[in-house]
């Protein structure tokens, strides 16, 4: 999360929903730690749940895939890499 911020503050990447709630919910996790155990590390779990069905985004660039099984297919597309655009007159 340290790098994917470095690149979000240098302009490199916009940061979207998933980088916010990503962040809060570590940021609360880190907290919860120290005064609740149990409660923290069922935390984690959760987090890492809704980290792999995309739902929280812990890297710069989110890439999404689709799979079908028979009739039930995983939903797509639910975000693009968004690329700061560069102005001219920067280097």
């Amino acid at each position: 999360m340290f790098y994917t911020w470095i690149e979000f503050t240098a302009k490199i990447y916009l940061p979207t929903w998933r980088h916010y709630i990503a962040s809060a919910f570590l940021l609360v996790n880190a907290l919860l730690y120290s005064a609740r155990f149990r409660l923290a590390v069922f935390l984690t779990g959760v987090i890492l749940v809704l980290a792999t069905v995309n739902l929280l985004c812990f890297f710069t660039v989110i890439q999404t895939s689709r799979i079908r099984i028979g009739s039930v297919a995983t939903a797509s597309g639910l975000g693009l890499p968004l690329r700061a655009s560069r102005r001219k007159n920067d280097a």
